[in-house]
């Protein structure tokens, strides 16, 4: 049974030392991958709203013009 607790604690000794460290670095690589992802998203999501305004404003001129006539 001596055994068995001191095996327990050796075992939460490690993890309280281990899952910190693991949390920053997981923390770590989120951030680098975030950095990486956001400008790549925030192209592709210029582009498109650049690509639906250049559709949808035409539309709407014609549209305005329309109803001016």
């Amino acid at each position: 049974m001596l055994v068995v607790s001191v095996t327990l604690g050796s075992i939460a000794r490690l993890l309280t030392r281990a899952v910190p460290a693991l949390a920053v670095a997981g923390l770590g690589s989120i951030a680098r991958l975030l950095t990486r992802a956001v400008p790549a998203l925030a192209v592709a999501g210029l582009g498109s709203i650049a690509r639906l305004l250049t559709r949808a404003v035409p539309a709407l001129v014609v549209a305005g013009l329309g109803s001016s006539v």
